[in-house]
């Protein structure tokens, strides 16, 4: 199961609580995305209906009404649930002092759970707990509240992609006029959903349920500069296309090198997972870092100053920025922060001397089958692999940045594909 509490937009609590029920119970979006729903989830409704909220009778109320508009005149179906919805937004809404003007303006807090399309489609029974838990967990309607705050849970059932979800739209401000807090409601929701899974049997998700695990996901790297984006597209791909690689898929591959690995920024990131692979301690890694023209910047503890607890790389000036810049770990990626480089550097040692790329391919790479699928001949991959070879023998004939840039590229078009089938 995966969970996604997605971000506020503007206006008011009360108008934006109206429009997001307006369009859960909706058809959904048949034109453009609305109220946050950029289409991951899907967007298309069939037969939208109220499972849970804060007050079991109104649940039971508008459940039944959900179930009863008739379906056969499908225009006026819609049309009495729009009004129905609006109506739900603004009871949902009401009784909460939103005229304070201490209060910030949109209190609406939406989050969506799907389960995995393989799970098949489950009960309004099974999502009525689902949707408690959910509103138990995050601190917004504990079992033993007298005070919660009013939320309403809307099943949609499977969307394009097979998986059956939920939505769930809540208001951050209680009947007594008190705001609701939403601190870690993200690493909360997991909780939910990881209780969910066990519950039910559903298959398990990956997300986090506490700021202290490990972060997961190839990368969690800041946006490029708007120059040094336009600076990679005036410079173009620093490879030919490969072989066999059809023109669409290409052209998101041009796309993720021009807003990624082929900025500045980019190439710093480059830099330091080729430094990585080959580094065999902090000193050894900062020393190659250098070798390729970079500058390293170290953060002490103030507690404990012998202690390093990050870092910063400085990319040289070069043809397209004349003054040195300052990328912090984090700023390259969740890889290449100074505490995931030195865990990096201290396993690569029980590791026989594999490479980040050769030793890890299904998780850093994408396995062989999936990279050939998406359009690479055998001859390319097999390329890339031998650099990051080079890399750990330490031939003078290494091309690091290849070998990490393309790791990127086959990571983001197997991601791309695999949203494009969802």
């Amino acid at each position: 199961m995966i969970v996604k509490v997605l971000p506020r937009k503007g206006g008011s609590t009360r108008a934006s609580a109206r429009k997001l029920m307006a369009y859960l119970l909706g058809p959904g979006d048949l034109g453009g995305a609305e109220q946050g729903e950029t289409g991951e989830l899907g967007n298309r409704h069939t037969d939208p209906a109220v499972v849970a909220s804060w007050d079991p009778i109104r649940t039971a109320t508008w459940a039944q009404h959900c179930r009863t508009v008739a379906w056969s005149e499908p225009d006026a179906a819609w049309r009495a649930l729009h009004t129905f919805a609006q109506g739900i937004g603004d009871e949902t809404a009401a009784g909460a002092r939103l005229e304070d003007t201490a209060q910030p303006r949109n209190l609406v807090w939406h989050t969506i759970m799907a389960a995995h399309p393989d799970d098949g489609q489950l009960t309004d029974a099974q999502w009525q707990p689902i949707a408690a838990r959910l509103m138990h967990q995050t601190g917004l309607h504990p079992d033993d509240s007298d005070n919660p705050v009013r939320w309403v849970a809307v099943r949609h059932g499977p969307n394009a992609a097979g998986a059956d979800h939920i939505h769930v739209m809540a208001i951050l401000v209680r009947l007594d006029g008190t705001r609701a807090s939403i601190h870690n409601d993200v690493f909360a929701a997991q909780g939910a959903a990881r209780w969910a899974e066990q519950e039910h049997g559903l298959t398990p998700g990956r997300g986090r349920t506490s700021p202290a695990d490990p972060a997961q996901g190839v990368r969690a790297d800041r946006p490029a500069s708007r120059s040094d984006i336009a600076a990679a597209t005036k410079t173009g791909p620093p490879y030919p296309k490969p072989q066999g690689m059809d023109r669409p898929t290409w052209a998101r591959v041009q796309q993720e090198g021009r807003n990624r690995m082929w900025t500045r920024q980019g190439r710093t990131r480059a830099a330091v997972l080729s430094a990585a692979a080959r580094a065999i301690s902090a000193q050894h890694l900062i020393a190659l870092v250098e070798d390729q023209g970079y500058h390293v910047r170290l953060r002490y503890s103030h507690t404990n100053p012998g202690q390093v607890t990050g870092w910063s790389v400085v990319a040289p000036p070069d043809q397209r920025a004349r003054s040195p810049k300052a990328f912090a770990g984090r700023t390259l990626g969740s890889d290449c922060t100074w505490p995931a480089l030195i865990a990096h550097i201290n396993a690569r040692g029980l590791s026989d001397g594999l490479g980040i790329i050769h030793g890890q391919e299904g998780q850093a790479m994408i396995d062989r089958a999936r990279m050939t699928a998406a359009g690479w001949g055998a001859g390319f991959i097999d390329q890339v692999i031998a650099n990051d070879q080079a890399l750990i023998d330490d031939g003078p004939d290494a091309d690091p940045a290849l070998a990490y840039w393309m790791r990127d590229v086959f990571w983001q078009v197997a991601w791309t594909l695999e949203q494009s089938r969802g």
